[in-house]
């Protein structure tokens, strides 16, 4: 069995216990290592610690995925909800008559929809 304070033993490891959690695996460690086993060699925090895995959160996939988080999935034509693959992109002012594909000018339809009927 390795020692406590030796090189091989020291370790770190981070995970999200109970308090009555952290008592069981304070009780196991003394049976598992009787004399070599010290209290502080298991610590716990007590305040909540931040994430620092996330920050900002990187853009949609597509301009398809913005619209449709941007809509909340509602079809801007009934504002029913409808998963991804069953809404269309559609513009606010045609392109015929001078729209443009700007994230400004598109909106989410249900498929067969017509935009007549918004």
């Amino acid at each position: 069995m390795l020692a406590p304070r030796s090189p091989e033993f020291a370790f770190t490891m981070g995970i999200d216990l109970s308090t009555k959690a952290i008592d069981l695996v304070k009780l196991r460690l003394d049976g598992l290592l009787g004399t070599l086993y010290r209290p502080d060699m298991v610590t716990a925090r007590t305040d909540i610690p931040r994430r620092t895995d996330v920050g900002k959160l990187p853009p949609y996939k597509t301009p398809r995925h913005t619209l449709y988080g941007r809509q909340e999935g509602l079809c801007a034509g009934c504002n029913h909800h409808f998963p991804f693959r069953n809404l269309t992109v559609d513009h606010i002012t045609p392109r015929s008559k001078g729209g443009t594909d700007h994230l400004a000018q598109l909106y989410r339809l249900r498929t067969g929809e017509s935009a007549d009927s918004r």
